[in-house]
């Protein structure tokens, strides 16, 4: 009886400890964030220069490292299959934003000459389209996606436009981490147009939007 309290306490201290380490991990937005700060850009290819074993010692569990070194891969093959398109952007996870810091989970006010009454937000939970859609004003030439990622480390934005017909549309790979601007010319002003929005991301993302006179702001 006695061998058996033992080995019962036994288990009992080795769940413990086994849901301790788990919890010591970060979360997996967090871990990409940590991880983000060791990727680069070689010759097109992103490349994530961090070892499993150190990843671990950052916090990083074996789940979330396999998961950002995939992320990686299916983003470097997307790159290579649009490396001639100049509507396919990489984003250098190491030149500096002129502003890094993310937009926030609820819709923030983007200044420009020419917009909505407000900017406007696309919300997804996983790999699906977002739609949304306004009146662009007299003057109104582009729409800005300002864009953000839940929790992949390279995450590819789609985004268009359409109006009169006529869809125009940009991707551009992210960086967990920083504020990736996106413009895209509309057909035309004074007239309905509808906006898409869509992540890699199998978490899901966001972006704000609004209508701008092309002015040059935030380009």
């Amino acid at each position: 009886m006695k061998n058996i309290i033992l080995f019962v306490g036994f288990i009992c201290i080795l769940f413990s400890c086994e849901k301790q380490e788990n919890t010591a991990f970060l979360e997996s937005r967090e871990a990409s964030l940590v991880a983000a700060e060791y990727l680069s850009l070689v010759d097109n290819q992103y490349v994530l220069n961090l070892t499993q074993e150190e990843a671990i010692l950052l916090g990083i569990s074996d789940f979330d490292y396999q998961r950002i070194t995939k992320e990686i891969k299916c983003t470097n093959a997307e790159i290579l299959k649009h490396l001639d398109d100049p509507n396919f952007i990489i984003t250098d996870p190491n030149a500096q934003n002129e502003d890094d810091t993310e937009i926030p989970l609820v819709s923030t006010r983007i200044k420009t000459k020419t917009e909505v009454s407000s900017p406007r937000t696309i919300q997804t939970s996983g790999q699906e389209v977002g739609t949304d859609g306004g009146w662009a004003p007299m003057e109104a030439k582009e729409v800005h996606f300002n864009c953000f990622t839940y929790a992949a480390i390279a995450p590819i934005y789609q985004v268009t436009t359409k109006s009169l017909g006529h869809t125009f549309a940009k991707s551009q790979v992210g960086v967990i981490g920083k504020n990736i601007l996106i413009v895209v010319p509309i057909a035309a002003s004074n007239t309905d147009v509808t906006v898409t929005f869509q992540t890699s991301d199998s978490n899901g993302g966001m972006c704000t939007w609004n209508f701008d006179n092309g002015d040059g702001y935030g380009r």
